[in-house]
């Protein structure tokens, strides 16, 4: 397969997605990365994290192998807060799945 019929696929493919509602986003390193996730999860959970408190939930989620991790996810963390308050935060909403929001990426 050629580079650019391969390049053509890619872009109709993410066309179909964002179609679908996916949202476009730019990753381009670990950096743009984690700044998305901490994004999706403060308005996922309609907080706002702490560099401390978003920490926190990365050593949540850096825990044991693919299957551990995909348990976590779909649990609850509760976090404590730097106030010293708890917050469950919530990966996916496992209940009303389509109300979650899915994005795409290259």
């Amino acid at each position: 397969m050629s580079k650019e019929l391969e390049n053509a696929l890619e872009k109709d493919f993410i066309k179909q997605l964002e179609s679908l509602e996916y949202e476009y986003v730019s990753i381009k390193n670990e950096d743009d990365l984690l700044v998305n996730l901490k994004k999706q999860l403060e308005i996922h959970n309609n907080i706002t994290l702490t560099k401390d408190e978003f920490r926190k939930v990365l050593n949540h989620l850096n825990q044991g192998g693919v299957v551990s991790r995909a348990k976590v996810l779909r649990d609850r963390f509760n976090l404590k807060r730097d106030d010293g308050t708890s917050e469950l935060i919530e990966f996916f909403n496992m209940e009303k799945w389509c109300q979650n929001e899915y994005q795409v990426t290259v």
